[in-house]
């Protein structure tokens, strides 16, 4: 399978960035900017997909829906990251992982890098674990993308994503927790919840930590909880970029730029969907923000 992005990386670029496709980045973006998106692989009735390949988001949620099942996900293969690595074109590699807090994704790429030094010996290699997830993971790979488009050095763009790290979030609203539960990831949720799948936790993800900081009892004191929370950071951030996510909601998407617009007139706001890997564990409904501090 080929799981380089479309376009090659910028003939100045001296550093090529790989992710994985939960970092939800469009195809058309991370090719304009030569970065290599794994594809992350998932099971539906015994039958192998691929995220972001194989699947649209919509009919991804609708075999979700039909099946009631979470499907089975794994990390991409070593191989799969090596490849990415070699279609990178360029003597520097960051590969900027999901949390691994979240995920074994990062230690599949540590693998993947102890392996490519017999078979990329010329290709020094990066991990970067983002300490985050989504659109959230996204942005650090969009900036790093961008400043290796510059002719930046490995170490100045490992030195920037460090530097950007603890100022990527994601901050989003879970409709249902029937997913999460059967995945076995509820952690912190299951226990602030009760044990309760029909609360609509508000969950933060950031610098390692995954975890509830509010439980509402319903959908729209979460979705304004979510909102306060967002304004307050970005008004004392002087953010000026928010991604809107969601997951099989786009209309609710929509209604909730329109609010969000409203509440910050001046930031810059565009809406991303939850790739189907995300939406394994999330279910659908989920509505949430993505940002970078300062941006």
């Amino acid at each position: 399978m080929n799981t380089s992005a479309p376009s090659a990386s910028s003939p100045s670029a001296q550093v090529g960035i790989v992710c994985e496709s939960v970092a939800c980045l469009d195809p058309a973006q991370a090719g304009a900017l030569g970065i290599r998106v794994i594809p992350v692989p998932f099971v539906i009735d015994g039958r192998t997909y691929f995220d972001g390949v194989d699947l649209s988001h919509e009919e991804f949620y609708r075999q979700l829906e039909r099946s009631g099942r979470a499907p089975a996900t794994s990390a991409p293969s070593p191989a799969a990251y090596i490849d990415a690595f070699r279609a990178a074109g360029t003597a520097n590699v960051v590969c900027v992982t999901v949390s691994g807090s979240v995920s074994t994704m990062a230690e599949r790429c540590r693998l993947a890098i102890q392996q490519a030094k017999e078979q990329l010996p010329d290709v020094q290699i990066a991990l970067f674990d983002s300490g985050t997830a989504a659109m959230a993971q996204g942005l650090l790979a969009l900036e790093a993308a961008r400043l290796a488009q510059t002719g930046a050095a490995l170490t100045e763009v490992l030195d920037r994503l460090k530097q950007r790290r603890a100022g990527a979030h994601l901050l989003i609203v879970l409709d249902t927790l029937k997913y999460l539960s059967q995945t076995g990831r509820l952690g912190g949720i299951a226990a602030m919840a009760g044990g309760m799948l029909s609360i609509k936790p508000v969950v933060h993800c950031s610098n390692d930590r995954f975890a509830p900081v509010e439980i509402c009892r319903t959908r729209q004191k979460a979705l304004d909880s979510m909102l306060n929370r967002l304004v307050k950071d970005v008004e004392s951030t002087q953010t000026r970029h928010v991604v809107i996510q969601h997951a099989a909601a786009a209309p609710q998407a929509d209604e909730l730029r329109a609010e969000t617009a409203r509440r910050l007139p001046e930031v810059d706001l565009s809406i991303v969907p939850f790739s189907p890997v995300m939406g394994t564990y999330a279910g659908p409904g989920l509505l949430g923000f993505a940002w970078q501090q300062g941006q």
